[in-house]
């Protein structure tokens, strides 16, 4: 017993610097994803549908329309041709506007969703379409969204194992390098755990403030 403890210790510390990456990588991911995909967003409600509305819809069709595992090995090879690319960048872009594309929708769907006169009372009041986003509109919205939000985070950090297909030593790659090495099969459950301990209290967070915002209503 002692002995099996001891290798699962020996286990975890050749998995951390894969968990650190892995962390990393899907921070950077999720916040350029949800930047990218609010503004896309509101490319999409704009009335006048030019060429900006045009371009954010064949962007969505084409990233929810594809897997993205593809995504992720086009960009890093098709990239790495003109532009020098680690596998790190690869992850981020291909990870960050697949879930800008998700992410675009659910904020669309919110925002419709809140009453015109808001708008309307904002702009009477002289201020920005800017002003009305940050002060008025978002922060409902948030309130709203905050489930969708966590699970696109979860979303992220589950799909971060893709990145082990474009050679980036996160946590899935080197679980399976540290199974090729030591033949422990039982590390890949290591793994799953690292993911369900980061996974799972954001889930109960969300739930924990999702109702703690509805008595505060």
């Amino acid at each position: 017993m002692i002995k099996f403890f001891l290798q699962t210790i020996k286990d975890f510390n050749y998995l951390l610097p894969g968990f650190y990456l892995t962390l990393q990588l899907t921070f950077a991911s999720f916040a350029i994803g949800a930047v990218l995909g609010l503004l896309i967003a509101i490319l999409r409600m704009r009335r006048k549908r030019g060429i900006f509305y045009a371009i954010s819809s064949w962007y969505i069709n084409v990233l929810r329309g594809t897997p993205q595992l593809v995504q992720l090995l086009t960009i890093y090879f098709f990239l790495g041709m003109y532009v020098k690319t680690t596998p790190f960048s690869a992850a981020v872009i291909g990870l960050s506007i697949n879930l800008g594309a998700y992410m675009s929708e659910a904020y669309r769907g919110v925002l419709e969703s809140i009453h015109k006169g808001q708008w309307e009372a904002a702009k009477s009041l002289g201020m920005s379409t800017f002003s009305t986003l940050r002060r008025i509109i978002l922060p409902q919205s948030m309130r709203i969204l905050l489930p969708d939000i966590t699970n696109y985070f979860i979303m992220t950090l589950l799909s971060s194992s893709l990145a082990s297909v474009v050679s980036l030593r996160e946590l899935t790659l080197l679980g399976q390098s540290y199974v090729s090495k030591t033949f422990r099969v039982i590390t890949f459950f290591e793994v799953a755990l690292l993911y369900f301990i980061v996974a799972y209290p954001m889930s109960k967070l969300s739930n924990y403030l999702e109702k703690k915002w509805k008595h505060t209503k």
